[in-house]
């Protein structure tokens, strides 16, 4: 991701955390001006961010049972486009409600991102999708599916 963005001019990326990569974000973010590290900060200013931005990118390096990016996505309605890697498979259908790329795929994240600045349609129609997703969520949804679970057992 941060090598991808280090090629492309028009679009900042901005970085949340404080894990294992810090330093390698705070070296690239110190020599491209469109890579911002905004550090460890609270889950409420990471959601107001990415109210604030285009998009939500996501590479986990492993395997990701379930990542809170695709949380953030559902909640802002902000098209994600992530590496295909645990529950993200399970979630997103690829260009339907976020978009999935093979893991250490540069020139595909690159193009995906394109296409989505580029593609307004595209860009649409994955917000709206998200809508829906979210609704399947939802507390009653997730309640009628318990009790549903319950009667039968």
């Amino acid at each position: 991701m941060l090598k991808s963005f280090s090629k492309v001019d028009e679009l900042n990326l901005i970085v949340y955390g404080a894990g294992p990569q810090y330093d390698l974000v705070k070296r690239y973010a110190a020599t491209n001006k469109n890579i911002i590290f905004g550090g460890h900060v609270s889950e409420e200013e990471v959601v107001k961010s990415i109210r604030k931005s285009f998009c939500i990118i996501a590479h986990p390096l492993g395997e990701e049972p379930f990542g809170r990016f695709i949380l953030h996505s559902l909640m802002t309605l902000k098209p994600l486009i992530s590496s295909r890697s645990g529950a993200v498979t399970e979630i997103i259908e690829n260009h339907k409600n976020g978009i999935l790329i093979d893991k250490h795929n540069q020139k595909a994240l690159i193009n995906e991102i394109k296409s989505l600045t580029k593609d307004k349609l595209l860009y649409e129609k994955i917000c709206i999708n998200l809508k829906y997703e979210r609704s399947r969520f939802g507390i009653s949804n997730l309640a009628d599916l318990r009790l549903k679970t319950y009667r039968r057992l």
